[in-house]
């Protein structure tokens, strides 16, 4: 398996790669055959631009998409980390007393074993 320094993060991920298409005027040319040279660059450039609008705006929702996933991801994982921050400096206390006064390695499974139905909750 490569180390970490050597691996592409964008390799992992589940978002398709983005990239811009050619885009070429799809005006027919019938309809152009009674314009000026200019009138038909101006038309085909509008063209142009439409598709690239279409296109911008369909990436821009997939980028929004796929950054709500992500922030949702890292929500859900800062209020597990909390959690377990939360649980974690409030038991330990607990885990060393029972361990100290009475219990030894099994006050502490035992101990252990309460976090973590705590966490599953």
């Amino acid at each position: 398996m490569p180390d970490d320094s050597t691996r592409n993060i964008e390799d992992e991920s589940t978002y398709p790669e983005l990239t811009k298409p050619e885009f070429k005027s799809d005006i027919p040319a019938t309809l152009l055959k009674d314009s000026s040279d200019t009138e038909r660059y101006i038309l085909d450039q509008l063209s142009i631009m439409r598709q690239f609008t279409d296109w911008s705006v369909n990436a821009q929702l997939l980028t929004h998409q796929s950054v709500r996933r992500t922030n949702g991801r890292v929500i859900r994982l800062e209020t597990w980390q909390n959690k377990v921050k939360t649980i974690y400096t409030s038991w330990w206390g607990l885990i060393l007393a029972v361990a100290t006064i009475g219990g030894g390695i099994a006050g502490v499974v035992e101990a252990w074993h309460y976090i973590v139905e705590q966490l599953n909750k």
